[in-house]
């Protein structure tokens, strides 16, 4: 008797809280009333300010192409100061191209070079990572494929970290 007594005085306490917070949280809603007109109609509309078009000095411009493609004598001096040979676009015939097979040059997160007959080399870049560093410090292929393992688990031949 006792013990549902004091669970009716909680009970009775909870009620009593419960609605007090929710007569204190409720709030009428007053509607909303609208400017008067002469407030409305007395605002000004500011005006948009006029310029002159600009037209740019071409006399100050230097002639040439600047771009990254450029393998102009400057852009050429520049690499071979920085120690890195000129580069330059040339079409390539990359049907026989195989990369399984070809020889790897270098290695990056995001680039994989490969070197071709005649020294020439062929970038395969991506947004996505190509390489991941091994523990040894040096790069290797992604790899996604999954095999089962000796345990009778699942997973792949590397694990990125």
């Amino acid at each position: 008797m006792l013990l549902s007594m004091r669970w009716s005085l909680l009970l009775f306490i909870a009620m009593v809280v419960s609605g007090v917070l929710v007569a204190t949280l409720v709030q009428p809603v007053s509607p909303v009333v609208a400017a008067p007109r002469a407030l409305a109609e007395a605002v000004e509309e500011i005006p948009v300010i006029e310029s002159p078009e600009l037209q740019p000095d071409a006399s100050n411009f230097p002639e040439g192409r600047f771009d990254s493609s450029s393998t102009g004598p400057l852009n050429e001096a520049a690499g071979r100061a920085l120690g890195n040979p000129p580069l330059r676009t040339v079409p390539l015939d990359l049907d026989g191209f195989d990369r399984e097979t070809a020889d790897v040059a270098s290695r990056s997160e995001f680039e994989t070079t490969y070197r071709l007959d005649g020294g020439t080399r062929v970038s395969e870049l991506s947004l996505v990572p190509l390489n991941v560093r091994t523990s040894d410090g040096n790069w290797t292929e992604v790899s996604t494929k999954v095999t089962s393992r000796n345990d009778g688990r699942w997973g792949g031949p590397r694990v990125i970290r």
